[in-house]
Parts: structure tokens; sequence; C-alpha cells
């Protein structure tokens, strides 16, 4: 038998993730998404405040954040800081998938990015 889910860790990130949906069903569909929006924003900023970029990634962000003037944009329904954006574009939206540190290969799909059109996910909240 096939289990529903990659590992361990992906399968309590559903289940975390649905127990939210839940408990804001009454409130409406809008209050889910900004529920999980926002848990998912504190646990990415947690995961990634224990994390130390290259200084590529790192002049990459300062680098989209001064050309669409902040330093945060939205991907889906989530505002996260750019080397989080990039993150959940390259690897998706569970963290269990992310790896350490963004590589090469990351960074190369991130200059393309700087150059040309923007992941479908994203939102520029320029200001």
């Amino acid at each position: 038998m096939t289990k529903p889910y990659r590992s361990d860790a992906h399968q309590t990130l559903a289940e975390r993730e649905l127990a939210i949906v839940e408990a804001h069903a009454p409130m409406g569909l809008d209050a889910q998404f900004r529920a999980i929006a926002t848990d998912r924003a504190a646990r990415w900023a947690q995961l990634l405040a224990d994390r130390e970029e290259s200084g590529e990634a790192r002049t990459w962000a300062a680098t989209m954040a001064a050309q669409h003037r902040g330093q945060l944009v939205r991907v889906h329904r989530t505002t996260v800081p750019w080397i989080m954006a990039l993150y959940v574009v390259r690897y998706g939206e569970a963290e269990d998938f992310w790896p350490a540190q963004l590589g090469a290969d990351d960074m190369v799909k991130a200059h393309l990015w700087l150059g040309g059109p923007k992941p479908e996910a994203i939102t520029y909240l320029e200001g």
C-alpha cells in the first residue's frame, strides 16, 4: 500500500493545515486562507531564521527588493521575504521538501526571474 504522503513530516504538515482549515471553517473560506497563510509565513520564517544563505542569494533578494520597491512579495496568498519566495517557487509550500540551502541551480532560476517574467504564483507588492 502506498503512503498518501511522501514523508511523515509531510503528513504532519497536511494534518496541521487541515486542523487550521477546520478551525476556521465557520468564518468562511477567506478566513481559512488567511489562517493558513499566517501559519505558513510563521513556520517558514522560523525555518529560514536558522539558515545562512549565500551572499549571492542575499544579493539577489536585495536586488529584487530594490527593483520592486519592497522587502516582501506574495506567493499565492502568503506574503514573505524574497528568499523565502524563491524556496516556495522552486520547491513548493511543504517546507520539508526544501533543501538546507539554495544551490547553484536555484540561483540560475533566480537570475532568470530577475531578468524575465515572474513565476505564476507571484504577486509583486510594489509600494
